[in-house]
């Protein structure tokens, strides 16, 4: 039994120290940050499909967000219809709350209950016309 034992810890010493685990500390940071995250990030370039969808756009952006320590979140937007969509928020120290469409990195400037869900230009409207009903933002507790 000591020949394995032995044989065990020198591999062990080998194979180096076993690696920890250590948490990201996720923050507010400037919206420069967050301009340069998504011209790195790749989840739009995702495909949507029926195996993946907008929810699942919204928790890849997140998750890599986090993993860069960037303050964000799913929100579960609700409009009048019960349509749904799913987009990603950000939080920043010089803008407060910025709200992200994670299949094109486009921002929306107004997501507030009663508004539409549109980009500044318009050229991208979720809903249609209906209005935002109710804006639900997840846990904000990081991963």
């Amino acid at each position: 039994m000591s020949s394995i034992l032995a044989l065990i810890l020198t591999l062990g010493m080998l194979a180096g120290p076993v690696p920890r685990f250590h948490p990201v500390i996720v923050r507010p940071v400037p919206m420069a940050w967050v301009t340069a995250f998504l011209a790195w990030d790749t989840t739009d370039a995702n495909l949507y499909g029926p195996e993946y969808v907008c929810a699942d756009f919204a928790a890849d952006l997140v998750s890599s967000a986090r993993r860069q320590g960037l303050a964000a979140w799913s929100v579960v937007v609700l409009f009048t219809h019960e349509i749904g969509h799913v987009i990603t928020v950000f939080e920043t120290t010089d803008q407060g709350l910025v709200y992200v469409e994670p299949q094109s990195d486009t921002l929306y400037p107004v997501v507030e209950v009663g508004q539409r869900l549109c980009s500044a230009d318009e050229n991208i409207c979720f809903g249609g016309i209906e209005p935002i009903r109710k804006i639900i933002i997840e846990s904000q507790t990081s991963e």
